[in-house]
């Protein structure tokens, strides 16, 4: 299963459109969160069927204007959603090809302290009611190294999956002085999560269209254990030359 975050800036432009498109289809993509779309709610299923065909969508249009957070997910996907905020979608993922099976929160913070502060009292509270496999993953609009928010990591038992790719997640594609690169858009796993998928990665991507990276989850099996030493010891045989030496000798 192939999981993206990604914050693609603007979707009502045909252009922006057809790029997600061919993202998704490149990257064969089994469930997409995109954020900070903007698009009114009147026209959302008819962009929404130029990017996908026959996909199933959630939009968090009840707790905030212009669909600051979609969620589209395939039939081999499925998801049951158990929170809209204005911040995120909370679901349930499983896979009908796999055994995989997830809790999943794509997460859109807003742009002031305040409210990102609340983001992390909701997640607070949806962690101590979770005690599986959970990932949250999204555009945090802010870097993460004050006390605060890595108290709150640590009361969610959350860790940053293995990162690849990019490092910085925004760039502000200004020049000279004026540009500025950072990292606000982050994939995080529970305890759970970590133990299970611990080999599993964020692939950064190139931001495209966009001016942030998306995050590109592949969800497989562990790989399997290396074998004991000597679990298949080679078979005795005789050598030809020790046999040709012990007739000599004999």
């Amino acid at each position: 299963m192939r999981l993206v975050t990604w914050n693609a800036r603007v979707l009502n432009q045909p252009f922006k459109q057809k790029e997600v498109r061919l993202f998704l289809n490149n990257n064969k993509v089994d469930v997409v969160g995109l954020i900070e779309t903007r698009v009114k709610e009147n026209k959302v299923q008819n962009i929404i069927n130029k990017l996908i065909v026959d996909w199933i969508s959630c939009c968090n249009y009840p707790m905030g204007r212009n669909g600051r957070i979609w969620l589209l997910w395939k039939n081999s996907a499925q998801i049951q959603v158990e929170k809209l905020s204005k911040q995120f979608i909370h679901c349930t993922l499983s896979d009908s090809t796999s055994d995989f099976k997830s809790k999943l929160t794509v997460v859109y913070a807003k742009n002031d302290s305040p409210t990102r502060a609340q983001l992390w009292l909701e997640l607070i509270g949806i962690g101590r009611l979770t005690h599986e496999c959970w990932i949250i993953a999204g555009d945090f609009n802010n870097v993460l190294s004050s006390e605060d928010r890595l108290g709150s990591l640590y009361t969610l038992e959350l860790r940053t999956l293995k990162a690849t790719w990019c490092h910085y997640t925004f760039y502000n594609k200004q020049q000279g002085s004026s540009r500025v690169y950072s990292k606000i858009d982050w994939a995080f796993g529970k305890f759970p999560w970590m133990t299970a998928y611990s080999h599993v990665e964020a692939d950064y991507l190139g931001s495209g269209i966009s001016d942030h990276s998306p995050i590109l989850i592949q969800v497989c099996p562990p790989p399997p254990p290396p074998p004991p030493p000597n679990s298949n010891p080679k078979p005795f045989r005789l050598s030809k030359q020790f046999s040709i030496i012990q007739i000599l000798v004999g």
